[in-house]
């Protein structure tokens, strides 16, 4: 079973889409590391495959990456850890609102008088 297979697409939810590029600047694809000899040559082929791939009006090969709104568990997971650690970043800074102030000792033997 594919992964996201559960997954209706006909579902009415708003997503952003990210466009991932499959080539470099000289317009050759990206490498695909761990292919078996008989994979060679048949990168393209396997790109479409496995990924939702198109063309830009420019001819550039790019991967179509749906962003869907999360779960709510997720995001509620998420805000939680994410205001403990604004909870520590308050108690970090608070006590150190002004700089200790420098007292005029200095750490050569000669006083200041001199």
């Amino acid at each position: 079973m594919e992964p996201f297979a559960r997954i209706d697409p006909r579902r009415e939810e708003p997503e952003d889409v990210r466009y991932l590029p499959l080539m470099d600047c000289e317009s050759k694809l990206l490498p695909i590391h761990f292919l078996t000899q008989a994979e060679m040559g048949r990168e393209e082929a396997i790109m479409r495959q496995w990924l939702d791939v198109c063309v830009t009006d420019g001819g550039l090969l790019v991967a179509q990456q749906k962003l869907r709104k999360r779960p709510l568990l997720v995001a509620q997971m998420l805000e939680e850890w994410l205001n403990h650690y604004r909870r520590i970043a308050q108690v970090i800074t608070a006590p150190f609102v002004g700089r200790p102030q420098q007292t005029g000792y200095s750490s050569e033997g000669d006083s200041d008088e001199e």
